[in-house]
């Protein structure tokens, strides 16, 4: 028997666990009969030891699971968005209901950190249209909330709300999905608020794919990446684009209020693009990475690119402003995958190329299809980069994540064998999963000051207070360390922005008792003297 295994999403917790969500389907080797495609999620010790595992059971060929998305919240509660083709789903003793016609439907899970499942959630069958929906991301918020993305054809009741459709578009044999959902749910599952967009199509065979990953700033701002054919429709504004016959479709990058209304976007100029990987740094700078033709122009930046395709990466601030735009690749084209960025904003992309890859001066040229994890600052320069090696062999990279020690890991498909720095992993015929931890040991594990103020921040220590509980509620307890002798007279409190938002003198002794019930959810940075500080968790 044959195990194939795609889509691979990694995240990690706050106690550097890695949480990984997948397919496994599995083959009868020598006939051909192939099991139905199974979700899977599975977390990992900070050591690679498998912790627990959980996975849907379905064993009827003609029905299938398809995992899409993983997030984990600042509670370190796991959240999965996925497809199921069937009457039912069932996931950790936990069923919802499809439809008799068997179509393709969404479902978003909570799970605990122990790998129970708290809750399934899915459409609302006897309420909504028998057609198909899909669910395209999902992600935790800085306020404890989460966000969805997704497309449909016609009305459908999630949590008892109608998600409204579009009625004038046929959805029986045709691909073009009419309609973009998106939502903010709260950690029950809940629907918070939600919109629709129309995405418009010219009639060609590109037909627009609606969002990607939405992400939410602490300031509350969300931001998402979207692939738009002749227009999208939002309830306050229309974001208008010339169909390209023949070529896909017309990609960027949008800024949503707080409660997902359409505030501005901007488009990536460029012969061919398409956005792969869209995250936010610690100070809500918006940074993308993806693959381009030619060229590449956002507002007054431009690259060029060596061969057919090359890789992008560009940072932008919070009003979708470019603020820098690199070009990465080999002389021959290339595809990118991965995206990470760690608590001092330095930026970690991943991409396979099977050319001439060259970088500080050295050049590798490979025998087969590599991958490359590149390390850039948060200006974009290059720091450094590492890529695997083997001999007739493939391999794919899918997800880059860190940790919250600063470790960075890849995740890939790969066949035949691999090895990075002398360590080696070889598979049979089949493509397997590559799982590899990198040290990075370029910069201290302290916090990047943003350009909106906090810079002071960034040479901050931690060690030398403690602050608890983190994440805290209403009262937040500070406390010096019995080896720690220097006198503290005042801490305060400020956002990622940089702005003072509490200052209160240290009380006499060792010990000082804060009120912060009058902040928002989200993080923050508490402040005492000149060298101390540590970032915290408001929910």
């Amino acid at each position: 028997m044959n195990l194939t295994e795609s889509a691979p999403v990694i995240e990690y917790d706050s106690q550097n666990n890695l949480v990984m969500g997948l397919d496994r389907t599995f083959v009868l080797g020598g006939t051909g009969s192939q099991f139905p495609s199974n979700v899977w999620l599975e977390k990992y010790d900070q050591n690679g030891n498998l912790l627990w595992t959980l996975s849907s059971n379905i064993t009827n060929q003609q029905f299938d699971s398809q995992f899409i998305d993983v997030t984990v919240d600042d509670q370190d509660n796991i959240y999965i968005a996925g497809l199921y083709l069937g009457p039912n789903f069932t996931l950790g003793g936990k069923t919802i209901n499809g439809f008799s016609n068997n179509g393709t439907d969404f479902f978003i899970a909570k799970v605990s950190s122990s790998g129970n499942v708290v809750w399934l959630k899915g459409v609302d069958s006897s309420l909504s249209h028998d057609s198909r929906r899909f669910v395209n991301s999902i992600t935790a918020t800085p306020d404890g909330h989460l966000l969805i993305s997704g497309q449909h054809y016609r009305d459908f009741y999630f949590g008892g709300v109608n998600f409204e459709g579009d009625s004038t578009v046929p959805y029986i044999n045709n691909n073009y999905v009419p309609v973009m959902f998106y939502a903010k749910l709260n950690a029950d599952g809940a629907v918070l608020w939600h919109h629709r967009a129309l995405n418009r199509h010219s009639g060609q065979w590109n037909s627009g794919n609606g969002f990607g990953k939405l992400f939410q700033s602490e300031n509350g701002f969300i931001y998402g990446t979207f692939a738009a054919d002749s227009s999208i429709v939002f309830p306050n504004d229309t974001i208008i684009t010339t169909p390209q016959s023949g070529l896909p479709d017309s990609e960027g990058i949008v800024r949503l209020s707080p409660n997902g209304e359409l505030l501005d976007w901007k488009f990536l100029s460029s012969n061919w693009g398409m956005v792969k990987v869209l995250r936010l740094d610690n100070c809500g700078n918006p940074v993308i990475m993806g693959i381009y033709n030619t060229s590449l122009t956002i507002d007054s930046l431009s690259i060029n690119a060596q061969t057919s395709f090359d890789v992008f990466v560009t940072k932008m601030d919070a009003n979708l402003n470019p603020i820098w735009l690199k070009s990465h690749g080999s002389d021959q084209p290339q595809l990118g995958q991965g995206l990470a960025i760690n608590d001092r904003n330095d930026v970690f992309i991943a991409y396979d190329f099977w050319g001439n890859l060259s970088y500080n001066n050295q050049t590798f040229s490979p025998s087969a299809v590599e991958s490359v994890v590149v390390k850039l600052d948060s200006s974009g320069n290059y720091v450094w980069h590492n890529h695997t090696e083997g001999s007739g062999a493939s391999i794919q990279a899918r997800n880059l994540a860190i940790a919250p020690n600063n470790k960075l890991t890849l995740v890939a498909y790969y066949n035949g064998t691999k090895s990075i720095d002398n360590q080696s992993v070889s598979n049979g015929t089949t493509s397997d999963l590559m799982v590899a931890t990198f040290n990075d040991t370029t910069h201290p594990g302290v916090p990047a000051g943003c350009n909106s103020g906090i810079g002071q921040f960034e040479h901050g220590r931690s060690n030398l207070l403690n602050v608890y509980p983190n994440p805290a509620d209403d009262q937040l307890h500070i406390g010096l360390p019995e080896d720690v002798t220097k006198a503290i007279n005042e801490v305060s409190i400020y956002n990622l922005h940089g702005k003072l938002l509490l200052n209160t003198a240290m009380e006499v002794g060792r010990e000082l008792t804060i009120d912060i019930s009058s902040l928002s959810s989200g993080t923050y940075i508490l402040c005492a003297g000149d060298e101390i500080r540590v970032k915290f968790v408001k929910f």
